[in-house]
C-alpha cells in the first residue's frame, strides 16, 4: 500500500459522516484543518479528540470539530488561529485547560459543553470573547492573570464558582457590545480570592465588586488552623469572643488543634 503524509484536511472533508465512533486522532503532520471539516461527523458514540505529540497544526477553521467529542481537552500550543465555534458541542462534563502557549482562540469554544475551565499559571491575558457562550460551572484563574478582554465570559449563566488566584484583581475590559459576566453570575456565583486583603481589593475593583459573594477558600482557612486561634479569628474576619460564643464547646477543639 501507499503511505501519505497528510498536511491538510480540507473544508467539509468529513462533514455529516455521523456514523464515526471512537477517538479521532489528528496526525502530527497536519498543519491546517478546514471549515466544518468534521462538522457533525460523530454521533453519541464519539470518543475523544486527540492531537498527536509534536503537533504542527497552526490553523483550525470555524466549526471544524462541531461534534460531541468527549473528555478533557487542551489546545496544541502550535496553533495560531482557531475559528468561531471550532469545538462546539465538545467536552460535556469535562475540563478545558488553557496554557500560556495557547493563542488565537477567541470564540473557538462557543457552544461547547465543558463544565470546568482551568487557566494555567503563566497565562497573563484572556482574549476577547474567549469563552463566549460556554457552559462552565467552575472557572479557575491563575496568579499570573492580569487582564481579561471584553466579553470573555459573556453569554454564560451557568458559572457557580470562580477562583481567582491573583491577590490583585485582574483588569476586566468592558464595552457597549459585550458584558464581562452575566448578571446571574454576579448574583449567584461565589468568587474565591486568596485572602482577606485580596477580598478587600476585589470588593472595590471595577466589575469584580459586582459579585454579591466574595470569599476566601475554605481549604485555606481550615488548613491554617495550626497557626493559632487568634490568627484564625482574624483570618475569617470575626471577633474572637463572637467566634468562641458561636462555636461553644467546639471552640476548645479548634483552640487545641
Amino acid at each position: 500500500g501507499y503511505n501519505f503524509n497528510v498536511t491538510s484536511i480540507p473544508e467539509d472533508a468529513f462533514k455529516g459522516c455521523n456514523n464515526f465512533v471512537g477517538d479521532l486522532v489528528i496526525p502530527a503532520t497536519v498543519k491546517t484543518i478546514g471549515y466544518m471539516a468534521f462538522n457533525a461527523s460523530h454521533n453519541s458514540n464519539a470518543g475523544a479528540l486527540i492531537f498527536a505529540e509534536n503537533c504542527e497544526l497552526t490553523t483550525i477553521d470555524a466549526w471544524a470539530f462541531n461534534a460531541p467529542f468527549k473528555g478533557n481537552f487542551q489546545l496544541p500550543t502550535s496553533l495560531t488561529s482557531v475559528g468561531v465555534s471550532a469545538f462546539s458541542n465538545n467536552g460535556e462534563g469535562a475540563t478545558l485547560t488553557i496554557t500560556a502557549g495557547n493563542k488565537g482562540y477567541g470564540r473557538a469554544f462557543s457552544g461547547s459543553k465543558f463544565n470546568k475551565l482551568v487557566v494555567e499559571e503563566g497565562v497573563e491575558s484572556l482574549p476577547g470573547l474567549a469563552f463566549y457562550n460556554t457552559r462552565f460551572t467552575e472557572v479557575v484563574l491563575p496568579l499570573t492573570l492580569t487582564n481579561i478582554a471584553e466579553g470573555a465570559f459573556d453569554d454564560n449563566t451557568s458559572i457557580t464558582t470562580i477562583t481567582s488566584n491573583n491577590p490583585v484583581p485582574p483588569t476586566v475590559q468592558v464595552s457597549s457590545n459585550y458584558i464581562a459576566f452575566e448578571q446571574e453570575v454576579f448574583d449567584n456565583a461565589t468568587l474565591f480570592v486568596p485572602d482577606h486583603a485580596a477580598k478587600a481589593l476585589y470588593k472595590e475593583a471595577d466589575v469584580w465588586k459586582k459579585f454579591d459573594k466574595i470569599s476566601t477558600p475554605i481549604i485555606t482557612q481550615t488548613t491554617q488552623l495550626s497557626a493559632g486561634w487568634n490568627w484564625f479569628s482574624a483570618y475569617v474576619d470575626i471577633d474572637l469572643k463572637e467566634l468562641q460564643d458561636a462555636l461553644g464547646e467546639n471552640a476548645t477543639i479548634i483552640k487545641n488543634h
